[in-house]
């Protein structure tokens, strides 16, 4: 009697679900939502109505579906940010910092060399 050897082969696991690029115009949705739900909770404590707690209720369930559809971008957005541009950006800083200090030497010399240069009296 033979005995049939079947392979082991791994399953594939399916691709994840495709997630919208996150857009300019979507972004700008976001933080609109992000803002005014705070100003709703600011006013939490003035005047409390149903319909402030609705909306509420309504902006932190969109909130919270959008920024999770987009973690992985706003994540990754912001370490390319951190990584990437940041250090160039305190390089330039410190750039400009000493371009201005060396400036502002070359007119203080200037003044002095005008002042020198005056006939006594």
């Amino acid at each position: 009697m033979s005995k049939i050897i079947t392979p082991n082969i791994p399953q594939k696991t399916p691709p994840p679900a495709p997630v919208a690029a996150l857009t300019v115009q979507e972004a700008s949705t976001i933080g609109g939502a992000l803002q005014r739900y705070r100003e709703l909770s600011e006013q939490g404590g003035i005047i409390v109505t149903a319909d402030n707690e609705a909306e509420k209720r309504g902006l932190k369930d969109f909130l919270h579906e959008k920024l999770l559809v987009h973690a992985d971008t706003l994540i990754g957005s912001f370490f390319v940010v951190k990584t990437e541009y940041e250090p160039g950006l305190q390089v330039l800083s410190r750039l400009a910092q000493r371009i201005d200090a060396i400036n502002a030497r070359t007119e203080e010399l200037r003044k002095q060399n005008e002042v020198a240069q005056l006939p006594s009296a």
